[in-house]
């Protein structure tokens, strides 16, 4: 093997090859695995952070109409103890 390229270690015969190849086909399907698992594990977190957001945006606007109630209510005392 001094100086072969890859490409001739499959066109000869041997021994090896079969076990090169399967070798390949898993490193490759290994690959695809852990890329389509990634893309699973990015898509969720994202659904996460989404919902996420939306807790926060509902707390917020609820927050706001609490404060602007009090505020109604503090006004109206105020006015009707003149």
């Amino acid at each position: 093997m001094d100086g072969e390229n890859i490409i001739d270690i499959f066109l000869e015969p041997s021994a090896m090859k079969p076990f090169l190849l399967g070798f390949c086909a898993g490193a490759l399907a290994a690959w695809f695995l852990a890329r389509a698992y990634y893309q699973i594990h990015v898509q969720y977190r994202k659904q996460q952070m989404d919902r996420l957001q939306q807790d926060v945006d509902r707390i917020e606007k609820s927050s706001k109409l609490i404060a602007e109630m009090l505020y109604r209510f503090v006004e109206d005392q105020d006015k009707r103890g003149k």
